[in-house]
């Protein structure tokens, strides 16, 4: 190219040719970083397949180097030489276990009658290495792993916090004349750790706080279904020791060794529950139906999670604690369109008072309005909130409703309950309604 004249058309062809061989070697360069990626994955993929063969073969090397084989001869020595003996053999073996499930079902006219029905599952993981074939099954709710030896307590001592000394290791030769990147020496890396714990050391008390917990969640197909008619259902025996409990399954049932869950019926009870409504008109517009519900059985309830079914459809997912013979539960299900929730606008008043020392007032005022379509008479549970003061200067005074005239109305009751909130207890009669006012003032000095 000529760089004192104008460009020429040879000047122009020579560009043309540059950038031609440029872009041809480009699209050659991009086919083979193409090529390459796609090398890459495959080895990868090999890579993963080998791994996966590698554990594999591990872990059955490790199933068959657990497995035991044992022998064992029993001998009986009778006086008749013909005589018939039952001999049963039981043994210990590991890596299974059992948890509870429940169903629980409610329809519209068990409710009005106060009942709910509780199907009660155990649900059954095997990882022993043995399929148990058409066998019978007993669930127990002893927790051998807990020991039966209760712990003791040591004596606890207090004192103050004696820090040791620290400890300063002569650096070498050849640690001298080391230097980290950012140009300190090891010499002073050493001073600032010996600086940090003598921080750190200065408080005279320490606590450390663990929490552990194991969810278990199994995925287990569920049968929506309910028959209409009445049919006998088979329901476990329970036998009841002095520290435990075990519930007999009266049908055989055939569970292999699959680590997967299980589910055999321990189960269906009808118990006796109260159904009432909560309302928390500030976060939901929504009336939430619970079943406060008392195990009238013979069986202890343990911790496990809850489908509820309402009419046969489903509701929502709970969980209930471990619950004894006699304890009362709540059971959440779900919302219930035939209660009308209304949250009247909150409207505040803003003004300040005093000659000298001037005072903030604000006045806050609003209304929830509670309808009930339906056609029994329901219980319903309002709660609100009420600001708790922490600053001595920061006041707040309830002024509707008094709670020092706990019954408002005929049917209807309010109490502050510990979290400084009003719990109101109303009885709605058939298609009927009522207003839950609430006023209350802040007052803090003026700045």
């Amino acid at each position: 190219m000529n760089q004192d004249g104008p460009c020429t058309s040879s000047d122009l062809d020579n560009m043309q040719r540059f950038l031609e061989f440029y872009h041809k070697t480009l699209l050659i360069l991009d086919d083979q970083s193409a090529g390459e990626e796609d090398e890459i994955k495959k080895l990868n993929d090999r890579q993963e397949a080998l791994k996966s063969q590698i554990n594999q073969h591990g872990a059955t090397a490790e199933v068959n180097r657990r497995k035991t084989c044992r022998e064992m001869t029993i001998t009986v020595h009778v006086a008749d030489g013909q005589i018939d003996v039952a001999l049963e053999v039981s043994y210990l073996i590991g890596n299974c276990s059992w948890t509870a499930s429940y169903d629980v079902r409610v329809s519209s006219v068990e409710a009005n009658r106060q009942r709910t029905q509780l199907t009660y599952y155990g649900i059954i993981v095997n990882r022993s290495q043995e399929n148990w074939h058409d066998a019978n099954f007993s669930l127990s709710t002893a927790t051998p792993s807990l020991g039966g030896t209760p712990p003791k307590l040591s004596t606890l001592k207090i004192d103050y916090y004696k820090p040791s000394p620290p400890t300063y290791h002569r650096p070498t030769r050849q640690s001298q004349a080391v230097v980290m990147d950012r140009g300190e020496s090891l010499d002073a890396i050493e001073l600032q750790c010996a600086s940090l714990y003598s921080k750190r050391s200065k408080g005279a008390f320490r606590s450390f706080r663990g929490k552990s917990s194991l969810n278990y969640d199994p995925t287990i197909e569920e049968n929506n279904e309910a028959a209409e008619t009445q049919v006998n259902v088979l329901t476990s025996t329970t036998e009841a020791s002095m520290s435990s409990t075990s519930f007999v399954i009266p049908r055989r049932s055939t569970i292999d060794s699959d680590g997967k869950p299980h589910k055999v019926t321990i189960g269906v009870l009808d118990l006796t529950s109260t159904f009432t409504y909560t309302v928390v008109p500030k976060l939901s517009l929504h009336a939430f139906l619970k079943a406060s519900t008392i195990n009238t059985s013979d069986k202890q309830l343990l911790a496990g999670p809850v489908s509820v079914f309402m009419d046969n459809n489903f509701i929502t997912h709970s969980s209930i604690e471990n619950v004894c013979i006699g304890d009362t539960f709540d059971l959440p299900l779900g919302t219930d369109a035939s209660v009308k929730v209304e949250y009247k606008p909150v409207k505040k008043m803003v003004d300040k008072q005093g000659f000298i020392s001037k005072v903030h007032h604000e006045t806050i005022r609003h209304e929830t309005h509670i309808v009930n379509t339906k056609a029994t008479e329901t219980t319903v549970f309002v709660y609100e909130q009420i600001p708790l003061s922490s600053d001595e200067k920061i006041k707040v005074k309830l002024i509707t409703p008094d709670i020092r005239q706990k019954e408002l109305a005929r049917n209807c009751t309010v109490t502050m309950n510990d979290k400084n909130n009003l719990e109101w207890k109303c009885v709605l009669q058939s298609h009927g309604e009522y207003r839950f006012p609430l006023e209350y003032l802040m007052e803090w000095p003026v700045e």
